[in-house]
């Protein structure tokens, strides 16, 4: 069978489907032409490469000759990798949201040859069940409705788009709350929603929601008496002794299919390992558990041993839930099998640390997993025996077929997981981390100078097109972590220039909100403006974010002026439902706490070192750290980055830390003791 169009494409979702019968476009505005010079309906499908359902939907539907005639006959057939245009899905699943109340992925949506929906939803089945259609009945509905109710489609399908680009415009709340009644009022929802059986939120499905407890453990510290510290700490054990988490080769898959954390879709995500290693490194430093800080290192080394390209440093997207056309083959176990690949010591060993049975937890199979209750840490155990147990088993199950990985590497993620390295190095002193995340920024900036600016995901030597909000936001955030944690002025001016670029491209100055794709960029049916925090945090909090961190840095007015307005048009509803905007929650509590101004300067990075190491003993999240560990008295410029730098020098010859508050600093401190007495004199956690 002749490849269809998609086999130009580097997105391996997309490649895929290269060989379906389907006459698959990319969205192009050659398919739209083709729609409208045949007069014809558009499908657009949506999807990504380790999504379950969209491979049984292209196994049942898109491969079936059959279906791929009515297709090719009737329609222009597109499909889109939702990693590559996170601005299309948004925009199309709000419509099916609207149209049908639900949405998810294999998204599926009817278009007018103008880009307009008029139908929509996510799997159809080939047959008739559940009450749903087949994919073959809706098809021939659709075409019988566009043959003979054109008009119609017409006017639902500009009814419907005048009601996305409503919802996609929230409007300033002139009933402002303070933000202390705002973050309680989350809180205390929060505190409603949680299982205080198993932790995490949810009674069916559990997502790990790592922003819920960055916010929760940044809620500890401004109130240490409340309950989020004990909430974080229950859902952290329960997910790294659960199901959900990979106990033979590190890192968490998607989700839990039920409330226990024991069986989970099986897929995992760049974003959700690199969102919860912070989450884990944080509570470590609060509550000295080890666990924590065990788990948080086996999570990185998943991400660098499979998930990292050696040479370039940049991260894979995710792994397929399926093997062999089964999904989580791979990942579990029979008992008979572990009775024969280990002697009877090693398995009585393993029978005392996890729970198995003959007849299994999943399909008469085992998913590892092993009790909250259990004093020891399954496979993060240090005991030689536990050690040489989980070798052998990673060594089994390396014969197995592996899931399919895919390659891209899209900006956001990339940066998201660096910061997971940085936040390693700053508090657990791992050097190697430093330079894992230095070298994949490098990575991104030097592939960027090469493709005229920022770019979404980068495979195979080529960019799938342009950055969007979340990408510059993200890479924001993590450029300043990395001068944070480099004490190099260079990164520093590096954050701002892209931040600078970031308000040009994404800050509609006239509608005072950030768009998730470019002002100037493709034109579509409306423009996507993303508030919700979902698996990933939305592009709007993460520019938020680094525009308090830089406004607290350089004291520039348009950041703190930006800032405010978002903070305008969302304060009124996020207490209300703070899983869908825990990123701005935290950023909102630490916005209206004192910001604890910290300025490092020593002649040569290797004196200030201790120095730094020793900010990170304790929890503080309201501090951002500035700093030069290159200091030169002929070196004037950096005074222009930040008012912290201005008149300030290393105190006699040596490292020197000045603790500040709005601009107005401590004496200088230049040993540990001071140091201990002015910085840790704060209120810590």
């Amino acid at each position: 069978m002749n490849p269809n169009r998609l086999i130009k494409e580097t997105s391996p979702y997309l490649l895929q489907h290269a060989t379906n019968p389907v006459n698959w476009f990319p969205w192009c505005e050659d398919a739209f032409k083709e729609a409208k010079e045949r007069d014809v309906p558009v499908i657009l499908s949506i999807g990504y490469s380790s999504c379950h359902w969209c491979h049984v939907m292209e196994s049942e539907s898109f491969e079936d000759p059959i279906t791929a005639e009515i297709m090719n006959q009737n329609f222009v057939s597109i499909k889109v990798d939702r990693e590559e245009r996170p601005d299309l899905d948004s925009i199309y699943m709000s419509a099916v949201q609207s149209m049908s109340g639900q949405g998810g992925w294999p998204l599926t949506v009817f278009l007018t040859p103008d880009k307009l929906p008029f139908f929509g939803g996510t799997y159809f089945p080939p047959q008739p069940k559940h009450g749903m259609p087949s994919f073959t009945q809706l098809l021939k509905s659709i075409i019988d409705a566009y043959k003979n109710r054109k008009e119609d489609i017409k006017t639902t399908s500009k009814q419907i788009t005048e009601h996305v680009s409503k919802i996609s415009i929230p409007t300033p709340n002139e009933n402002q709350h303070s933000p202390i009644s705002i973050t309680d009022n989350a809180y205390n929802n929060l505190v409603n929603e949680f299982d205080h059986d198993n932790g995490g939120f949810g009674k069916t499905l559990k997502f790990p929601q790592p922003q819920i407890f960055d916010f929760l453990l940044s809620y500890h510290y401004q109130n240490p008496t409340s309950k989020a510290l004990q909430m974080v700490e229950k859902s952290l054990n329960a997910i790294i002794s659960g199901g959900i988490y990979d106990h033979i080769g590190g890192g968490i898959h998607r989700y839990s299919t039920e409330p226990t954390w024991t069986i989970p879709h099986f897929e995992k995500m760049l974003y959700d390992n690199a969102l919860i290693v912070p989450v884990l490194i944080q509570c470590y430093t609060i509550t000295q558990n080890s666990k924590f800080k065990l788990a948080a290192l086996d999570i990185l080394s998943y991400l660098e041993d499979e998930m990292m390209d050696p040479d370039t440093h940049l991260f894979f997207t995710a792994q397929d839930a399926d093997t062999d056309g089964e999904e989580g083959k791979y990942y579990t176990w029979t008992k008979n099998c572990l009775s024969q690949k280990l002697n009877p010591d090693e398995l009585n060993t393993l029978e005392q640390n996890f729970e198995i049975t003959s007849e299994g937890n999943f399909e008469n199979k085992t998913i590892l997993r092993y009790s909250t209750n259990n004093s020891n840490n399954g496979f993060l155990s240090l005991d030689p025996i536990i050690v040489k147990i989980r070798s052998k088993l990673k060594d089994l199950r390396s014969q197995k077929t592996r899931p399919f990985t895919d390659e891209k590497h899209i900006t956001s993620w990339n940066s998201l997981a660096s910061q997971a390295f940085l936040l390693s190095y700053l508090h657990l002193g791992i050097e190697k981390h430093l330079k894992i995340a230095n070298e994949n920024v490098k990575s991104i900036l030097k592939i960027s100078e090469h493709n005229n600016g920022l770019f979404r995901s980068f495979k195979q030597n080529k960019v799938s097109g342009y950055a969007f909000l979340e990408d510059y936001s993200s890479l924001i955030n993590t450029v300043i972590t990395l001068h944070e944690a480099t004490l190099d002025t260079s990164w520093l001016k590096k954050s701002i220039e892209l931040t600078d670029t970031m308000i040009e491209l994404f800050y509609d100055s006239d509608r005072n909100i950030f768009i998730d794709s470019p002002i100037n960029g493709e034109e579509l049916i409306t423009q996507p403006i993303n508030l919700y925090d979902n698996a990933t945090p939305s592009g709007i909090s993460e520019a938020v974010k680094a525009l308090q961190k830089l406004y607290s840095i350089t004291d520039k007015s348009i950041y703190l002026d930006i800032l405010i307005s978002q903070f305008n048009i969302t304060t009124s509803f996020i207490g209300d439902f703070p899983s869908g905007f825990s990123n701005w929650l935290k950023i909102l509590l630490m916005h209206y706490t004192d910001t604890v101004q910290v300025c490092l300067l020593s002649y040569d990075p290797v004196s200030v070192s201790e120095m730094r190491k020793y900010l990170y003993k304790k929890f503080i999240p309201n501090k951002v750290v500035v700093g030069n560990a290159y200091f030169s008295i002929k070196n004037d410029r950096i005074e222009s980055l930040s008012p912290l730098f201005e008149e300030r020098c290393p105190e006699s010859g040596v490292a020197t830390v000045f603790i500040c508050n709005n601009y107005q600093c401590e004496l200088p401190s230049t040993s540990l003791d001071s140091l201990e007495n002015s910085i840790f004199g704060t209120k810590s956690a």
